[in-house]
């Protein structure tokens, strides 16, 4: 069985892809209303805090989200999080982890 026939024959998947696609445009349409405000806002009104508010937007959009992402690893022990330690793990399909 081909791939056009599995997208076809399975309304499953048709229904998934309309809601994905549904979901995707919907973001990209709220995003760049709330961006044209945005931006109408730094345009044309004129209040405290403006500049700085604008370059820490600038600053945060120069920077990826992957810089800003923290590894467990780097708490310190005592921080009470609650994470396990590396001592405490179970390791993924060891004995200790079955049920």
């Amino acid at each position: 069985m081909g791939y056009y026939e599995v997208f076809f024959a399975t309304p499953d998947y048709l229904v998934k892809f309309w809601l994905s696609l549904l979901l995707a445009v919907g973001a990209v349409v709220g995003q760049v209303v709330i961006s044209c405000m945005g931006g109408f806002a730094f345009a044309f009104f004129d209040f405290p805090g403006k500049r700085l508010l604008f370059g820490l937007l600038c600053f945060f959009m120069l920077v990826p989200l992957q810089v800003t992402i923290q590894d467990i690893d780097r708490f310190p022990k005592g921080s009470g999080i609650g994470w396990p330690r590396d001592s405490q793990r179970i390791p993924a399909g060891s004995a200790k982890g079955r049920v």
